[in-house]
C-alpha cells in the first residue's frame, strides 16, 4: 500500500483482492491519496484477478502480484503503452511456447505470453473472460489462468502481447 498509495496521479484505485480465507486481512490504511478497495472474494481462485470490471472507473487494469513492487518509471511505461495499444495485453515478464506446447523462459520463440505476476489489460477483457464459464471452471482447478488470458486475448487480437522494458 505504502509504494502505490501516493501514486494518486497514476493509479485510480487499488483492489486488493484477500482469498485467504483461513486468515484476517492485513488492516487497510486510509492515510493514502489513492483509495484501497478490498475485495473478499466468495471463492479462492487465482481468476479473481480478472473479476474487477465492477471495481474500475477506467479502462485498463494493472494486475500486480503481492510480492512485486512497480517503480512510478514502469507504471508510466505500461500506461504509455496502453495509450498507444489500448486493445494489447502488456507485460514486463515474457515467456515463450512452442507449437507443441512446450512452454520456457530462456529461449525466444515467436510464440511469446506475459505472466500473470504483472500485467495490463483492457477492462473488457475481465468481462469476456468470465462469459466463458467452461474456461473459469477450468483455470480455477487448473493454476493457468494468466495463459487462458494470454490466448483469449491474442484470439481476439490476433496479436502477440507487448513486452516492455522499463
Amino acid at each position: 500500500f505504502e509504494a502505490y498509495g501516493s501514486m494518486d496521479l497514476l493509479i485510480d484505485k487499488i483492489i486488493f483482492i484477500w482469498n485467504n480465507f483461513n486468515e484476517p486481512h492485513p488492516p487497510i490504511p486510509d492515510k493514502y491519496k489513492t483509495k484501497i478497495q478490498l475485495v473478499r472474494p466468495i471463492k479462492n481462485s487465482m481468476n479473481n484477478r480478472y473479476n474487477v470490471s465492477q471495481y474500475i472507473r477506467t479502462s485498463s487494469v494493472i494486475t500486480v502480484d503481492d510480492d512485486v513492487v512497480l517503480t512510478k518509471q514502469a507504471i508510466l511505461s505500461l500506461i504509455n503503452e496502453y495509450e498507444k495499444n489500448p486493445d494489447m495485453l502488456i507485460g514486463l515478464d515474457e515467456r515463450y511456447y512452442s507449437e507443441d506446447g512446450k512452454y520456457w523462459l530462456g529461449q525466444k520463440s515467436i510464440n511469446k505470453l506475459v505472466i500473470g505476476k504483472t500485467m495490463m489489460w483492457n477492462v473488457k477483457y475481465g468481462d469476456i473472460y468470465f462469459e466463458h464459464s467452461k474456461l473459469v471452471e477450468f483455470t480455477d482447478t487448473h493454476p493457468c489462468e494468466d495463459i487462458a488470458m494470454n490466448f483469449l486475448i491474442r484470439s481476439i487480437t490476433k496479436k502477440e502481447p507487448v513486452i516492455i522494458k522499463p
